[in-house]
């Protein structure tokens, strides 16, 4: 076979993502296109022995050896700048819930405790995902059903791109992806409307005290597992749940050192509660881009360090729920205007 002309780009990939009206069922057409910052990366798990069984000779022979991919989990990397189009789809599936109002938040409440969603049943923003990983080569594009974002990192830094928004998705899946296919559909642009850290320009305060901030990034992370075997020959799941092991909200907040700020590190020894909220609006029922975080912990050491811009120091935060009188849990561990 004489050898190939074809020189691809890695640019020339690109992927697109569309909530499910069916859990399980693939979208065909109107997918979203992503902005990707990065190269996309697929690990799907297989289940492979590769012990020597009895025989003649003391040597692994072809027929011992058991390749199954079937009822495996592949798990997609996706780093992307996080545009003002896809950021509602994205922020409600990695939350798990759909948007709220006054204002327009995501929350992670500290109820969370969701049901499984059956293969075959309803399904939306919040619940499941189609993707694909569009090859430039024919009838190499990978597809992907019933996938939920298990974890979303955002990224807001003033020192990369003046501070645009980025993400990194973690994107997993229990249904077996199929063969190489050929994507056909059409596909919506990604946006041309970006966020910035110095929108967060009305609010920054932490534990009511305005502070000066040169970087932001949350974690939101809500496992996904895939549970039983439906009645396909692929080993796919009977129902996704989330929060088995449970959902949580992170950040890490970059903060001037002054008299507003020294002091945290006497929280974090004496594990005070620690409260957030940035936001574009003096009014959090107004916002319109913002964090809420009302009782945090400091999880790490804080050191300050030299920057260019003087003495800044990063401080590691975990968000907390809270119960009432009677131990039910109550209020938000997070809630995120995106």
């Amino acid at each position: 076979m004489a050898v190939l002309p074809a020189v691809y780009d890695m640019n020339e990939w690109y992927f697109l993502v569309k909530d499910e009206a069916t859990v399980g069922t693939a979208i065909t057409t109107g997918m979203q296109l992503l902005n990707l910052n990065g190269d996309v990366s697929v690990s799907s798990e297989v289940t492979q022995t590769l012990d020597i069984k009895s025989g003649s000779g003391r040597t692994l022979k072809t027929q011992d050896v058991l390749t199954d991919a079937n009822g495996q989990l592949t798990t997609i990397t996706v780093p992307i700048v996080l545009d003002t189009t896809v950021s509602p789809l994205l922020h409600s599936n990695a939350f798990g819930v759909a948007v709220g109002a006054t204002p327009a938040s995501y929350d992670l409440a500290s109820a969370y405790s969701p049901d499984g969603v059956l293969h075959g049943g309803a399904s939306g923003p919040a619940v499941s995902l189609t993707c694909y990983l569009v090859s430039p080569e024919t009838g190499e594009t990978k597809s992907f059903v019933g996938c939920a974002i298990t974890q979303m990192v955002v990224t807001l830094d003033s020192g990369t791109d003046s501070g645009r928004r980025t993400a990194a998705l973690t994107i997993e899946t229990g249904y077996k992806p199929p063969i190489g296919s050929s994507f056909t559909g059409t596909n919506t642009p990604y946006g041309q409307t970006f966020h910035y850290l110095r929108e967060y320009n009305a609010l920054k305060q932490i534990n009511s005290l305005d502070v000066v901030m040169n970087k932001v990034e949350y974690t939101i992370s809500n496992p996904a597992k895939f549970v039983g075997f439906n009645t396909g020959s692929n080993g796919d799941p009977e129902m996704i749940t989330r929060a088995i092991g449970g959902a949580s909200f992170t950040m890490v907040v970059g903060v001037k050192y002054d008299a507003n700020t020294a002091n945290l590190w006497e929280a974090q020894r004496d594990g005070d509660i620690i409260d957030i909220e940035l936001s574009n609006h003096a009014t959090w029922a107004s916002s319109t881009f913002g964090i809420l975080c009302a009782e945090m912990k400091l999880t790490d050491n804080i050191t300050p360090s030299g920057t260019d811009k003087g003495v800044f120091q990063d401080l590691s935060l975990m968000a907390t729920g809270d119960v009432d009188a009677f131990g039910v849990a109550t209020g938000n561990l997070a809630e995120v205007v995106a």
